[in-house]
């Protein structure tokens, strides 16, 4: 997984829910049928602008 975000230099501090899905395959063994899956999920995060830039 790989994501960039980045906050306006005035961004409150405190929790922030970011709402964000995975698309991705299952299939049943070798040459089954496979299914085009969604799944949600929120990802929480602290506003910091003490925190140091992670590169």
């Amino acid at each position: 997984m790989e994501f960039e975000l980045s906050l306006d230099k005035g961004a409150e501090t405190g929790t922030v829910d970011i709402s964000a899905y995975a698309l991705y395959y299952v299939c049943q063994n070798k040459g089954g049928k496979c299914r085009y899956l969604r799944q949600d999920f929120k990802v929480r995060l602290k506003v910091d602008p003490t925190a140091t830039t992670i590169r």
